[in-house]
């Protein structure tokens, strides 16, 4: 169901952006922007709305993979427990996390359908997180349309869209794993 409101929250923030868009041509066309600062000025809001609105949805859909994964993961984190230094799953190491699940569920996470996409939108994530969506140097991607090297992420709501459309997959593809192991207990 969280996946529906955050559909509906892209869809909404999209329409009030597509009205700020036409109402600043609108005034450009008007001859309303005296300097090109002023015109500058007036993208700006609708430019961060947007890129705002695109991290939020990949937060949230990352935060929801992940709390699967610790959820997968506690009951066999909670079998090792021997010291009491760590508290909870949610204070382990990512790569932690994942090697419980794979090691109790048997499987490799890239096998899962959708794992690519989470493993994109995780790099981006925390790329915007720690450094200013600046990219670590083995992730950096050369555009052929500049033949230069992309060093940064930019969250747009296209992207937004398509891990909003691909995520669920990986999600789904984590609870067949879940039953499938409850089936055979």
């Amino acid at each position: 169901m969280h996946l529906h409101f955050l559909r509906d929250y892209l869809r909404k923030l999209d329409s009030i952006i597509a009205v700020e868009w036409r109402d600043i041509k609108s005034r450009s066309e008007n001859g309303e922007f005296e300097e090109f600062g002023d015109y500058e000025s007036a993208i700006d809001y609708p430019l961060f709305r947007s890129e705002y609105a695109a991290r939020t949805v990949m937060y949230e859909l990352n935060a929801m993979a992940e709390g699967v994964l610790q959820s997968l993961a506690e009951p066999f984190w909670r079998e090792q427990q021997s010291s009491k230094k760590i508290k909870s799953i949610h204070d382990l190491p990512f790569l932690a996390i994942l090697e419980l699940v794979e090691k109790h569920y048997e499987i490799y996470l890239k096998d899962v359908d959708g794992s690519d996409d989470f493993e994109e939108l995780r790099k981006m994530v925390n790329a915007f997180k720690h450094r200013k969506g600046f990219r670590r140097h083995k992730d950096m991607e050369r555009n052929p349309e500049t033949d230069g090297f992309e060093f940064q992420y930019r969250a747009s709501l296209e992207q937004a869209e398509k891990f909003l459309d691909r995520i669920p997959l990986f999600l789904d593809g984590l609870y067949e794993i879940k039953q499938s192991k409850q089936t055979d207990a």
